[in-house]
């Protein structure tokens, strides 16, 4: 188990993979890689990592997305995260009880649920910060074609 630490601590991830990002929430990691996968590790009795459990995780994870998803950017916040995928869609996972997650379900979700955005809307960015039980997105209409 990864316990609190005054300097770094090393966190081993799968051989072979290429970190691109990180991102800390108030209680998981999140990792990003170069294939667009997204990696979590940390407390998850809320559902925070994604992985379709409830266990505390002290080695990255992977995030149960859907196969062909690939993601571009993301955002950990107190105990949700939303990530924003290469197709200009978002997906959440964790607490929801503000609906964060942005599915309309007020209902924490242990796996990535997609967030409703209007027809024809693909959303630019989003964010989720540690402390806020609120989420945000920027959307506009989807390319053509």
């Amino acid at each position: 188990m990864i316990l609190p630490s005054a300097v770094p601590v090393r966190v081993d991830v799968p051989a072979g993979t290429h970190v691109t990002a990180i991102r800390a929430g108030c209680f998981c990691s999140l990792v990003l890689t170069r294939s667009g996968r997204v990696l979590a590790f940390g407390r998850n009795d809320l559902g925070e990592l994604g992985d379709g459990m409830t266990r505390y995780r002290d080695r990255p994870v992977a995030v149960r997305l859907p196969r062909r998803v690939r993601v571009r950017t993301m955002s950990a916040g107190n105990s949700d995260t939303l990530v924003l995928t290469t197709g200009g869609h978002i997906y959440g996972w964790g607490f929801d009880a503000e609906g964060q997650l942005g599915d309309g379900a007020y209902a924490s979700s242990d796996v990535p649920v997609m967030v409703s955005l209007a027809a024809g809307v693909t959303a630019a960015a989003a964010a989720t910060g540690p402390g806020a039980l609120n989420s945000s997105a920027v959307v506009g209409p989807a390319p053509a074609g």
